[in-house]
């Protein structure tokens, strides 16, 4: 093939030019070269402007069309849009662990101890491969800006900020609401316990009412009328008041001791 992918399967070695080296007069690279970051049509375009003949030519648009899905002409100078000044920083910070996870993969696949000169050559190849096809070095360029940019470093601190001042009144709000139930339960478990205490107090009245007034269920004291002269007065038994019980008692002694004193004093005079 001449000329046609020099330097391919050896990122080190692109054309003679250490991988990377894209000097001012050759922002994409050199067009006859394999990391050439330009489309199809841009390397046949730079091939005409630098003098390549036909044949040159000629021979990359048949490799263009042998080779659709060759990953080393892949335009892995595409950068995906949703990878921008735009984005979070969460989101911002993972594509920066892919990459870093890559890498560790890719340092890994130039490892030498214990294999041999092929399976280190074709191990390296596939690397390279996957390193284009992912498009490692301009991701990984385009992150490292993005993550360093002081616009971005302070929308992120304002992000950071409104979305812990949003978290600290969803938890006030979460605590007034708590607050808010456990009132309610509180004074829930009062209502009882104040009810529980009415009803002892209730009880308590009534016990007292029961003893000063001699209520202890025991059976009435009953009086029996001798006035035969009232109308009113049948001579039936009837149930009294102990307290009026009382009175008549004491009423009763103190007309006996009257009588008793009479009689004494009529035996005296008899005498």
């Amino acid at each position: 093939m001449g000329n046609v992918g020099s330097g391919f399967g050896n990122p080190n070695v692109r054309c003679g030019f250490p991988d990377g080296y894209f000097p001012l007069h050759a922002k994409l690279g050199f067009p006859n070269c394999a990391n050439y970051k330009g489309t199809q049509a841009q390397r046949i375009a730079d091939l005409k402007k630098r003098g390549y003949g036909t044949d040159i030519i000629g021979e990359w648009n048949k490799y263009y069309k042998e080779n659709p899905t060759n990953p080393l002409k892949i335009e892995y100078n595409v950068i995906d849009p949703s990878i921008s000044n735009s984005m979070s920083k969460s989101a911002a910070l993972a594509e920066k662990a892919k990459l870093n996870s890559f890498e560790g993969w890719f340092k890994n696949q130039f490892r030498k101890g214990g294999l041999t000169w092929s399976q280190r050559l074709n191990m390296q190849t596939a690397a390279q491969s996957k390193r284009v096809a992912e498009n490692i070095d301009n991701r990984t360029s385009n992150i490292d800006s993005i993550l360093s940019n002081p616009s971005n470093i302070k929308r992120w601190e304002n992000e950071e900020l409104v979305l812990k001042q949003a978290n600290e009144r969803l938890l006030e709000i979460k605590r007034i609401e708590d607050q808010r139930l456990q009132d309610i339960e509180n004074q829930r478990l009062q209502d009882i316990e104040n009810q529980r205490l009415q009803e002892i107090e209730n009880q308590e009245i009534t016990f007292n009412e029961q003893q000063n007034i001699g209520d202890f269920n025991e059976a009435p004291i009953t009086e029996i009328n001798f006035d035969n002269s009232c109308s009113e007065c049948t001579g039936t038994i009837k149930s009294t008041d102990p307290i009026e019980e009382k009175q008549l008692t004491e009423n009763y002694l103190k007309i006996g001791g009257i009588v008793a004193v009479g009689v004494v004093a009529y035996l005296v005079f008899k005498k």
